[in-house]
């Protein structure tokens, strides 16, 4: 028997919005090959006008769709999801965070600024060695992101949907394996393994939760059950009699 949600208005918009402007920062987002030089990736930010505002957009949808996982995660608290949608919070909160300085601050605003100044500098080497090491670091933090935003907090989120029988099975299941697969390519993408399967996991990866992200919103805005299945006991102890 369906069940309404118990959320407010707050929950579906967020999602919604949040997974609006990740459809749009990333379907602009100009394409950079993973063998990419990093005097190829600063020309490439030189060429493209709207660098630093499409990478804030990103960063603003990373929070709210991080927003939206938390509001939804709060109303798992009296199901058998209680304890994997709290793990879920907290890594939407720390992997939130890492995120939005990755793509909003060194994606978005200390990277252009090496572009402009490669652009305008008699001799490049200085600014491609700060570059080449700031660029090495990002791609290693974007390694992080994606085991602790897509991996850690998608694999228990989805965990908490399916042991509270909420949502539509195909949200939850696929929650489960964007994350499974994060929390699997995440640290090779840290080490620098098989960089041309992880560049190409990595964006799947990140279309299937913009998906997942609309279908939760779709379905909150229906004002539907947040479960398709009756609550399961708290997986919390309970006092004896």
């Amino acid at each position: 028997m369906e069940r309404r949600s118990g959320l407010g208005q707050p929950a579906p918009l967020v999602l919604f919005v949040g997974a609006l402007l990740a459809t749009v920062g990333n379907a602009l987002h100009p394409f950079i090959d993973a063998a990419a030089s990093v005097e190829e990736v600063l020309g490439t930010i030189n060429e493209h006008g709207s660098w630093e505002l499409l990478h804030l957009t990103i960063a603003v949808a990373v929070v709210l769709l991080a927003g939206g996982v938390v509001l939804v995660c709060r109303s798992l608290q009296d199901t058998a999801g209680a304890s994997w949608a709290t793990l879920a919070s907290v890594f939407a909160i720390v992997g939130a965070t890492i995120f939005a300085v990755q793509i909003g601050g060194i994606d978005g605003a200390v990277m252009p600024e090496l572009a402009a100044a490669l652009a305008a500098a008699d001799d490049p080497s200085a600014v491609l060695t700060t570059a080449a090491a700031l660029w090495a670091f990002d791609q290693a933090l974007l390694g992080l992101v994606v085991t602790l935003y897509f991996g850690a907090l998608f694999l228990a989120f989805g965990t908490a949907l399916v042991k509270a029988g909420a949502f539509a099975a195909w949200m939850r299941w696929t929650s489960v394996a964007a994350g499974a697969t994060g929390v699997v390519i995440g640290p090779l993408m840290v080490l620098g393994i098989a960089d041309e399967v992880t560049f190409y996991a990595f964006r799947v990866v990140a279309l299937a939760v913009t998906v997942v992200a609309f279908g939760l919103a779709a379905q909150l805005t229906r004002g539907t059950a947040m479960a398709s299945e009756p609550p399961a006991t708290p997986d919390r102890p309970t006092a004896a009699a």
